[in-house]
């Protein structure tokens, strides 16, 4: 599923800190200056870096990865704070969408 969400709401919804690692993400398209959330990709990224084991660092692994509900969406998260941003970017556009957003 597609929809057009503005990039403020995700924000909101992801409470978006400048970090390393994070919690939670989305992966995204940006369709006229507005994201457009890609569930089909956030899914297919979030089980791609549960599966992840490139190494003992804390991103290079994501045990916990799972899809969860917040704010009424669909987002992949990582309580321990596995998630790297490159990486989690990285398996997004590996699964067809434009880019990531997470927190």
């Amino acid at each position: 599923m597609k929809f057009s969400i503005t990039l403020p709401v995700i924000a909101a919804i992801l409470n978006v800190a400048s970090a390393d690692l994070h919690y939670g993400g989305i992966c995204a398209d940006w369709i006229n200056g507005a994201a457009t959330y890609n569930q089909a990709a956030t899914e297919k990224a979030c089980d791609s870096y549960f599966k992840r084991n490139k190494g003992s660092e804390q991103w290079n692994t994501c045990p916990d990865c799972k899809m969860a509900d917040k704010g009424g969406m669909s987002i992949c998260i990582s309580y321990d704070w596995h998630m790297g941003g490159d990486e989690w970017e990285y398996y997004c556009q590996l699964h067809g969408a434009g880019g990531a957003i997470a927190s």
